[in-house]
């Protein structure tokens, strides 16, 4: 007898929830699953909204069969088929069973492949032209909306040009007063893009070996400061708010609880180095005191060269992924930041991929290096800066944060260190010594 949707999913184990990433290590769904909702887009293609047995929902596309139905994968036409539903006009609304299409773009592409990296969420291409992300590996407990859903609203309502194309957003409502969860977005496929990990660890090992000018080197910081100041501008354009003493207040907490646990736990010379700075990093931090009424906006909240797109000759550089820090709260990640948040997670990916050059090309010519980690930073700043005064937009954006931020970033990193991967410390270790010469002696 065949199973209906319901019994499919109460029998199914946890591996119908989709691929695993490092991400989603600590944040695995307890049995059993429960049909919430589904969507039927057409006669083979589902989308089910499941809860765990703590009440956590978690996205599933179902591709039905004759004998019943299984978890889709590239290849089933679920995200084409999806796809093929962005009929309805700029920013009208479609809604079914509480789901609800948002368009800005329509299109018929066909034929999917899967995009083949490890990431948090799955990504489907459909015909070359767009890319359905299903939002399906961070569970939602608590009834606020999908940090990407204002971010991705307002980059289209602004026009922005420096992300992918958004053709649209599926999300769905408990009730029609409640917020709403992301079941996925739909964006413009790049075909030959790289993001920056990739493409950025090869301009740096290029200069290191000659191959490549310092003017050249430095060029894409200098277009990511100006890409970052026409996002945040677009960005801003949903609102600005300004950060309370109780928000001010818990950002200190956290970076100082976060520095606290890693001097403790830290150990080795990278332990003792760190511990000589912990003065240096708290005076740092008393620079939060000082941002009571600092201007709050969207921001990406993920912000590293990771999310960097490159593709083209000439080269043109997208800004992608604005589902903010997986390991920030979904109502935090969702509300308005401090712009200088992004501005010091850059700085820091920057560093860490210099680190990573010299850490894997022994041999290579360290000092130059080491000179183009110095000289991104105000590359960076000078274009992001010159950018927000010309569009007339620098009341969005306080200075005096980049500083704390980038130390929490760095001090995070060691967090990662700890929890995840041992061998990165090395990473946040090289940075401080820069940040702080006086403890190179330490």
């Amino acid at each position: 007898m065949t199973l209906s949707l319901d019994e499919f999913i109460a029998s199914s184990s946890t591996s119908i929830l989709g691929p695993t990433s490092e991400r989603r290590a600590t944040v695995e769904a307890a049995l059993p699953l429960r049909l919430v909702t589904a969507l039927d887009l057409d006669r083979s293609s589902i989308i089910a909204l499941v809860s765990d047995c703590v009440g956590a929902h978690w996205v599933v596309p179902i591709h039905r069969t004759a004998d019943g139905f299984r978890r889709a994968v590239a290849g089933d036409d679920v995200a084409q088929a999806l796809v093929h539903h962005l009929g309805t006009p700029l920013t009208a609304t479609a809604t079914d069973h509480g789901f609800s299409l948002t368009t800005w773009r329509i299109g018929a592409p066909t034929a999917e492949r899967a995009i083949g990296v490890d990431q948090t969420n799955e990504s489907i291409v459909v015909g070359d032209e767009a890319v359905v992300k299903w939002t399906l590996s961070q569970p939602i407990t608590d009834d606020v909306t999908h940090p990407a859903v204002p971010r991705l609203t307002a980059l289209a309502e602004a026009g922005f040009l420096g992300s992918p194309e958004i053709w649209g957003l599926l999300q769905w409502r408990a009730t029609p007063d409640s917020s709403p969860l992301l079941i996925a977005d739909i964006t413009t496929f790049i075909d030959g893009a790289q993001d920056g990990w990739e493409w950025a660890v090869a301009d740096v090992t290029a200069l290191g070996r000659g191959e490549l000018d310092m003017d050249s080197a430095l060029a894409p910081a200098k277009h990511i400061g100006m890409l970052t100041a026409r996002m945040h501008i677009a960005l801003a354009t949903a609102g600005i708010e300004y950060a309370t003493s109780e928000q001010v207040a818990l950002w200190k907490v956290r970076a100082t609880n976060d520095l606290e646990r890693v001097a403790r736990e830290l150990d080795g010379p990278e332990g003792e180095r760190l511990r000589a700075r912990v003065p240096e990093i708290m005076s740092a931090y008393g620079d939060f005191d000082e941002a009571i009424g600092t201007p709050l906006i969207g921001i990406h909240g993920d912000f590293h060269v990771g999310q960097i797109l490159r593709f083209g000759d000439p080269h043109h550089y997208l800004v992608t992924d604005f589902e903010g820090n997986p390991v920030v709260p979904a109502g935090e990640r969702a509300s308005n930041q401090p712009a200088a948040l992004d501005v010091a997670g850059m700085h820091a990916a920057f560093d860490h991929v210099g680190r990573i050059v010299l850490h894997h090309n022994p041999g290579i010519d360290a000092e130059l290096i080491k000179m183009w980690i110095g000289n991104t930073g105000p590359a960076f700043d000078f274009e992001y800066f010159d950018t927000l005064a010309r569009m007339r937009n620098k009341e969005i954006y306080d200075e005096r944060l980049v500083r704390p931020f980038r130390f929490q970033q760095e001090v995070r990193e060691y967090l990662y260190a700890l929890e995840h991967l041992p061998l990165w410390r090395y990473v946040p270790d090289g940075a401080l010594q820069d940040l702080i010469p006086g403890a190179k002696e330490q």
